[in-house]
């Protein structure tokens, strides 16, 4: 019995994620760590910054009212804070969103990777009062987090809303745990 109550729940998932509700295309910005990196030598931290990224969504219906949203982001890559660093971001969001009328709130897990390339170069940097040659790796490494999400769609017409998300990074961990903001346009395609 328990085999063919498995099997019915694989089965009905497959057909769910086979036949898509929709898919929609978003545009926006997002602040990656906010209040925790330091941007001037005097301690001030940044509060907004505009990195720009492109979303795709996949929804599915699901029980209770809710869809099952498959997000996949996409960050432009930029240079870091070291110009020597080249800093990619992308992301997978498992989420589920509640119909209401205009508003649908939006909340899951998923996980953001933070890509990180630097030729090798050397660098100046001062060490202790002078300044020192210091070499940068060569290559690219990448970091994963786990993440919780939690936001809102608000609907502006049939085709095209906006999207508020909070993503919090190393939710488990008081000392690292970071919040990541996300404000995007969205179009139904």
């Amino acid at each position: 019995m328990k085999k063919l109550i498995y099997l019915f729940t694989i089965l009905t998932t497959v057909n769910n994620l086979a036949y898509y509700k929709n898919i929609s295309l978003g545009l926006g910005t997002f602040t990656e760590e906010v209040s925790k990196i330091e941007e001037e030598v005097g301690g001030a931290t940044n509060t907004f910054e505009f990195n720009p990224y492109a979303v795709l969504k996949f929804d599915f219906d699901f029980y209770f009212d809710h869809d099952f949203v498959l997000e996949l982001g996409l960050s432009t890559p930029r240079s870091s804070r070291d110009t020597e660093v080249t800093r990619l971001n992308y992301w997978s969001n498992f989420l589920l969103r509640y119909n209401f009328t205009n508003f649908r709130p939006v909340y899951g897990f998923g996980f953001f990777f933070t890509r990180l390339s630097m030729d090798g170069s050397s660098q100046f940097l001062n060490n202790g009062g002078q300044e020192k040659e210091f070499k940068t790796p060569s290559g690219s490494s990448t970091a994963v987090n786990n993440v919780l999400t939690v936001g809102t769609d608000i609907i502006f017409d049939r085709d095209i809303y906006s999207n508020i998300q909070v993503m919090s990074l190393n939710v488990e961990d008081s000392d690292e745990r970071a919040f990541n903001y996300y404000l995007s346009l969205n179009f139904n395609l």
